[in-house]
């Protein structure tokens, strides 16, 4: 398995088939594919505290990272859980966001920075592919321009 070899796995799921996520490093899926893998329903953030912490800890999954649109992304590792809140932008088109913010993730997580740093670029990232029309690159210049990385710690 991946697991076994040390290959890093990140999951944004596109199917009800549960079991093929198992031992997963990281899955990220937005609120709405959450509640329906998970089988709850979410309706608060202590909702989803609770019901991400058993989720993960069942998959044997590293890192959980739900996002949550405008409302930002949550998070949940073995370290601790947590919502980082999205920035305000005026969306012009959502297509492309998600993969964007995956791709953020991966790049981020791979590269060893703080959960905090994580997430935080990833919600930077998801704000800029929300930003422009299409789905579209996001550079990483864009990402830490100077009015961008004063967020990061």
């Amino acid at each position: 398995s991946c697991r076994n070899n040390l290959i890093p796995v990140l999951v944004d799921p596109k199917n009800d088939n549960i079991n093929s996520y198992q031992g997963a490093t990281i899955f990220k899926p937005n609120l709405s594919e959450f509640s329906k893998i998970s089988g709850s329903s979410v309706k608060t953030d202590q909702d989803l505290y609770t019901e991400a912490e058993k989720f993960r800890k069942n998959m044997q999954i590293e890192l959980l990272v739900v996002t949550l649109s405008d409302k930002g992304i949550f998070y949940s590792h073995e370290f601790g859980s947590g919502i980082k809140r999205g920035f305000p932008i005026n969306v012009s088109d959502v297509s492309g966001a998600g993969d964007s913010v995956s791709a953020m993730l991966i790049l981020s997580y791979l590269s060893g920075e703080s959960m905090d740093n994580i997430i935080t670029l990833c919600n930077i990232t998801g704000s800029i592919a929300c930003s422009k029309v299409g789905a579209i690159a996001v550079s990483f210049f864009d990402v830490v321009s100077n009015e961008n990385i004063k967020h990061l710690k």
